[in-house]
């Protein structure tokens, strides 16, 4: 009986330990991605002696050179999946770079590094993030790493399509682009009967191009994208409802812009994938999941929103050249207000514009016709990280900034447990009721009711913020700072080394100009 017990035991021993040697799930990058070398990617598993290498693909960023300057360069990312804790090892082969101390930042996620030498670093990690790895500080030649839980199987993934009365379309491992691009898009179209027809989305002359290599995906269908498939072009949900994009796939095209967009379409998910940027217009009831957004060239905004309601963006990661994420209503051809749009637990890098920037297109020119004026409402943005915030232009600074322009009106916005670190242009925050005559016909209607809740910085003292209204009709009601904490100190109205003179956003630093009604900083 005893031994039977020490062989059951044993049994389980090793069961845990094969287990436990199994829990990365790594996938080699396909033949023909853009890769890129100055980073050795390893990791181990708890319970295993071995090390798995990760491909580095390359990605473009507008990276933040000083001087107000930026240049589009090449930086590294890498993606795997895991359960259970991992040890990361990362070597820098940046010669000529000065390497010494390396870095993982978020710096909220408290993950501190044991250099090996000076070009070999290690950390731990328990559980899924998506983190920079920084030599001294340079966050132009640094590495992305994505870091999530185990994809959801493709036969899982399959029957719960078939459940939901979905097609199902796998897209294999392997690296789309040209011959082989258009070879999956007769694969798409047969398979989902996926429409030919012509995007009808408004594309102005100031703005970002769409690209000519789009599968427009129809309704009630899930795409899965394998690990190690990289598509080179657009995966276009348009005028479609109960539509997915799973798995864990890449679509990245070339001029570095929409790996996904959403149009005029319901019920959707965009989850687990890497793209460049994913704007979604009139459309309701969207979800971006696990999804990163890395982008450079100019109206390199990342997740737009633009005339739409009920969104939500969970756990995605931003580094965009243009603002991270947006609430804009009537543009580019979709029409109507937005409401209802929640980010949460996610981290945000602007190299250039605003992390988040709310409220300065809408119906204004519309109105004189008849359309209604547009509102902006109910928006919130909660648990997240704020990486970088680089502008040079006053006018688009804040890292949390609210521009209402064209007649909007925009009311009920919390801001809430958000870390900003490393402004090195801009400031924390702008509220203002504007005219800007290069994007708006008029004036917004008003600002109301926006709550900052639990907002701390650390880093060098940043701009001058602003809050300010246009005139006695187009006014900024009611702000309240609650729990504001500026490099460890507590900014409230009655702090006890406050002279009696000065204003409490003397302290953050921040203007309160003309035509602001009740701005409050509470403990």
């Amino acid at each position: 009986m005893i031994r039977t017990i020490n062989l059951i035991a044993l049994l389980c021993l090793i069961a845990t330990s094969m287990s436990g040697a199994r829990k990365t799930h790594n996938t080699p990058a396909p033949e023909g991605s853009p890769l890129k070398h100055d980073y050795d990617v390893f990791v181990q598993s708890a319970g295993s002696e071995d090390w798995t290498r990760i491909d580095t693909y390359m990605a473009k960023v507008d990276a933040p050179i000083g001087n107000g300057k930026h240049k589009v360069c090449e930086t590294s990312f890498a993606r795997f999946d895991f359960e259970g804790t991992v040890k990361v090892k990362v070597v820098s082969h940046l010669m000529g770079k000065a390497h010494g101390q390396a870095s993982v930042r978020p710096n909220s996620k408290g993950i501190s590094c044991t250099m090996l030498n000076d070009s070999t670093t290690l950390f731990s990690l328990d559980k899924p993030e998506y983190v920079s790895v920084e030599w001294n500080g340079d966050i132009t030649n640094n590495l992305l790493l994505f870091c999530d839980r185990p994809v959801e199987q493709m036969a899982d993934a399959k029957k719960a399509a078939k459940k939901m009365g979905r097609k199902f379309v796998y897209i294999a491992p392997g690296y789309y682009e040209g011959a082989s691009f258009e070879t999956l898009k007769k694969l798409i179209v047969k398979a989902a009967g996926a429409v030919k027809t012509e995007a009808k989305v408004d594309v102005t002359p100031s703005s970002a191009p769409v690209s000519d290599k789009i599968i427009r995906i129809p309704s009630n269908t899930t795409i899965y994208l394998a690990p190690s498939a990289y598509v080179c072009g657009t995966l276009a949900i348009e005028d479609a409802e109960n539509v997915s994009i799973i798995g864990r796939g890449i679509c990245r095209p070339a001029d570095g812009y929409e790996g996904v967009h959403v149009h005029r379409s319901k019920n959707v998910l965009v989850e687990g994938v890497t793209l460049c940027t994913c704007p979604v217009g009139g459309s309701d009831g969207v979800t971006l999941r696990d999804v990163q957004s890395i982008s450079h060239p100019g109206w390199g905004d990342g997740l737009n929103v633009f005339a739409s309601s009920n969104m939500l963006y969970d756990h995605v990661f931003c580094r965009n050249s243009d603002d991270c994420t947006t609430a804009y209503a009537t543009r580019k051809g979709f029409s109507g207000s937005v409401n209802n749009v929640c980010m949460q637990n996610s981290t945000l890098w602007a190299d250039v514009a605003h992390p988040i920037f709310i409220g300065i297109h809408g119906a204004g020119s519309l109105v004189e016709k008849g359309i209604e004026a547009d509102s902006i409402v109910n928006l919130t943005y909660k648990n997240l990280d704020i990486l970088c915030h680089a502008e040079a232009q006053v006018d688009y600074q804040g890292c949390l900034a609210i521009n209402c322009g064209d007649l909007n009106l925009v009311r009920n916005v919390l801001f809430e447990d958000i870390r900003i670190e490393n402004i090195i242009q801009g400031c924390l925050f702008q509220i203002k009721v504007s005219w800007n005559e290069k994007y708006c016909t008029a004036p917004g209607r008003g600002v109301e009711d926006i709550t900052f809740r639990n907002i701390s910085y650390k880093g060098a003292e940043p701009y001058i913020s602003l809050i300010n209204g246009y005139d006695a009709n187009h006014m900024v009601k009611n702000v309240l700072f609650e729990g504001l904490n500026i490099n460890g100190k507590a900014i409230y109205d009655t702090m006890p080394d406050k002279p009696a003179w000065y204003k409490t956003a003397d302290f953050v630093p921040a203007y309160i100009g003309n035509h602001v009604e009740n701005v409050k900083f509470v403990k």
